[in-house]
């Protein structure tokens, strides 16, 4: 699965916001990603530890959200800012495909140690 910098930042910024248990269906603004890949990508950062909440039982099922984490917190402060989406949209650039979440990870981490 492709990475998508644009859905992650609206997942969690959709986590951020919730006040009450939800599912990725209830995130707008999805263009071109059916439910199965915006819950693979919320599969995805409850792993990492970004958002918190009850996984389902398959990565590709309908994920129940209750909020982010204080790491998914600093996660979305780092990528909402404008030299951090443009650092990931030109390193993904850079490598195509292979462009992991851990990469747009390790851009925010820099990003952040800098005093972002």
């Amino acid at each position: 699965m492709k990475h998508d910098p644009h859905v992650i930042r609206e997942l969690l910024a959709h986590a951020a916001r919730t006040t009450h248990p939800s599912t990725a269906s209830d995130v707008q603004a999805l263009e071109g990603h059916d439910a199965a890949d915006t819950n693979r990508h919320v599969h995805l950062l409850m792993r990492k530890g970004l958002i918190e909440g009850k996984p389902a039982p398959a990565p590709d099922g309908p994920h129940i959200i209750h909020g982010l984490t204080g790491e998914g917190r600093r996660f979305l402060r780092a990528i909402s800012s404008e030299k951090v989406k443009e650092k990931i949209r030109s390193v993904s650039e850079t490598v195509g495909d292979k462009m992991s979440f851990e990469i747009m990870m390790e851009i925010a981490k820099a990003f952040l140690m800098d005093g972002l």
